[in-house]
């Protein structure tokens, strides 16, 4: 893990040397929600943590970087300066149903097992146990997800289901929600000329997230999350950038 941190720390280190001209600007997207979504076991909660500090620690290196709080903040300070490199520190738009499903990346039975996931870590059982891929044909096809410490602050437990490598709070649904809607917004930013390039800094990841059950590899559970990935927030953005 040291060697790891120092090598990133050297690349990392890279992005806030400033080029001898900057004609293009850059948008950056973090939010408070994503540091506690705890996508995993309590060292992947440690890891994906100091990851984010370091590269939002380069990144805000950058001398061209304005730091706003909001994305009407940055709306504002663009129309005024329409060449500005701008942080937007802490998003809280999150993804809507409707948002989630069109282009059918997301199915709404996918979408309903999410939310049930949500609502069953209030109960604050011990042990919550999940419908797995054949469960309609063995009754006794079913997957474990046990409570466990997040290793996040604030954040008191997580549940860890290890046939799909992922875990979740109470808090990971808004926080792939909210990384969703950033990426949607961000990507529809840079389409449209506002900038020239974006960065959504976010978690839980998405790239493994497969949110409709036809699309689903042999290996991937239906409705449940992978690899410490809720929901494809790359996909969704394609989604609507294809959508316009």
């Amino acid at each position: 893990d040291g060697h790891l941190e120092s090598e990133l720390g050297a690349q990392l280190e890279l992005l806030t040397l400033e080029p001898a001209t900057r004609p293009h600007n850059f948008k950056l997207v973090t939010s408070d929600i994503s540091k506690k979504s705890c996508p995993g076991t309590a060292d992947t909660n440690e890891k994906y943590e100091k990851l984010m500090e370091l590269t939002e620690k380069a990144l805000h290196a950058r001398p061209e970087f304005c730091q706003v709080n909001s994305e009407a903040e940055a709306r504002d300070l663009l129309a005024r300066k329409p060449t500005a490199s701008i942080h937007v520190m802490n998003a809280t738009r999150v993804a809507s149903d409707d948002e989630l499903l069109l282009g059918n990346i997301h199915t709404e039975a996918f979408i309903q097992a999410m939310k049930e996931r949500t609502a069953s870590v209030k109960e604050d059982d011990e042990e919550l146990l999940y419908d797995g891929i054949n469960a309609d044909e063995d009754p006794t096809d079913l997957l474990s997800a046990r409570k466990e410490p997040s290793g996040v602050d604030g954040v008191n437990a997580v549940y860890v289901c290890g046939d799909v490598s992922a875990g979740w709070s109470e808090d990971t649904e808004a926080a792939a929600r909210t990384g969703v809607a950033s990426l949607i917004d961000c990507a529809r930013d840079v389409f449209e000329g506002r900038y020239a390039n974006g960065f959504v800094l976010a978690r839980p990841p998405s790239h493994h997230a497969v949110g409709n059950a036809e699309l689903a590899r042999n290996s991937s559970q239906k409705n449940m999350p992978l690899g410490f990935s809720h929901l494809n927030s790359i996909a969704s953005a394609v989604a609507h950038l294809r959508a316009k």
